[in-house]
């Protein structure tokens, strides 16, 4: 049945002026409702009631790249400025009272830095990217992925590649690839960190603002023709998640991060994404649930800056955190989600621990 406004219709002042409030609501709401659903499309709902979580304070006297599990303790990458000399470290903390328990500062000879995709957690074992000066003509540094079972343990190296100058970001790594998103923050898509190079992968990429193949050139300086593509995640059997903006084509310089960036998903062996139907500005963190049947993905809409769960198949998006979050990890368990908080909300930074059945168990 069409709604009407017939029971507004009343003669005496005061409802009068309750009418016209009445109208100035919905004139807001309205709109607003549509614009919703043409950012983040059809598959959307309202927040789930709160979730518990365990918040840890740290110093904030440092700057922080990220964190990953450790067995039960946590391995933060972080940093900081002084006269004295730039300070970088991996300091494993006991996450029941948030007491350091170790640090370390990795020995690679010529190497300045740990970078800033943070360490990470590889079935059970701890990975993390330093960053090497290079003495070669036409490359700034080298990166190198280190693994080892934990801060005191032996290291390997899974990969040694030379850059131009850019950073990796978002490392990901399943069985024997590690994906990275590289390149310019304008220019950034999806890459795979070989031994010794990087290569290129090719996934063909639709949406509202066009077509474009993640396999662009990296040396590309003007990539106003293609899209953005970051944020690799790749489940348990092999397919591969990230966030990608058609929108960013046709545009140049930082206008093209402020776009729309919709999920994608990509089966183990296919060259093209398929899009969920979500869509967020300003992506900060996304993942997958144990269960791969969802993705837990922190970004902005025009009415919230949140973070959602997003079942795998449909789409369909349920606002589980009323804030975003980055550089997320799974205990090997799975039992447990850890996080950064505030580091783009401008407030202090924490660390959050959720309960995997804090996410899973909810009914989008």
């Amino acid at each position: 049945m069409t709604p009407t406004w017939r029971h507004l219709s009343v003669g005496d002042a005061g409802a009068a002026r309750r009418r016209g409030w009445a109208l100035v609501v919905a004139a807001i709401a309205i709109p607003a409702f549509i614009v919703a659903v043409v950012v983040t499309g059809p598959h959307f709902s309202t927040a789930a009631p709160p979730l518990a979580m365990t918040v840890l304070p740290i110093d904030t006297g440092y700057s922080y790249d990220g964190m990953a599990w450790s067995g039960d303790r946590l391995v933060v990458s972080r940093s900081r400025l002084h006269d004295a000399g730039d300070e970088y470290r991996l300091v494993e903390i006991d996450p029941s009272d948030s007491s350091i328990v170790d640090q370390r500062i990795p020995d690679r000879g010529g190497c300045q830095r740990l970078d800033e995709s943070g360490p990470h957690n590889i079935d059970g074992r701890l990975a993390w990217t330093w960053r090497c000066i290079l003495p070669e003509p036409g490359l700034h540094w080298r990166f190198e992925v280190l693994t080892a079972a934990d801060l005191r343990g032996e290291v390997t190296v899974r990969s040694s590649v030379g850059s131009d100058g850019h950073a990796i970001r978002a490392l990901d790594i399943h069985t024997d690839r590690i994906l990275t998103s590289y390149g310019s923050r304008t220019c950034e898509t999806l890459v795979r960190l070989g031994p010794n190079e990087i290569e290129p992968i090719s996934i063909d990429v639709s949406g509202p603002g066009g077509d474009f193949n993640t396999g662009f050139r990296l040396d590309h300086v003007d990539c106003v023709e293609t899209g953005v593509a970051i944020l690799p995640a790749t489940n348990k059997d092999g397919t591969l998640a990230f966030m990608a903006s058609t929108d960013a084509i046709g545009r140049d310089g930082p206008p093209r991060l402020d776009t729309r960036f919709e999920i994608y998903v990509v089966p183990d062996g296919a060259n093209s994404g398929k899009p969920l139907g979500f869509s967020v500005f300003s992506p900060t963190m996304l993942t997958w649930t144990p269960d791969s049947d969802a993705l837990i993905v922190g970004g902005r809409t025009p009415l919230h800056r949140a973070t959602w769960r997003v079942d795998a198949t449909t789409g369909r998006a349920t606002r589980i955190l009323d804030f975003t979050m980055e550089s997320p990890s799974w205990s090997t368990d799975g039992e447990r989600l850890v996080a950064m908080r505030g580091i783009e909300a401008n407030q202090p930074p924490e660390i959050v621990i959720i309960a995997a059945k804090e996410l899973v168990d909810r009914e989008p």
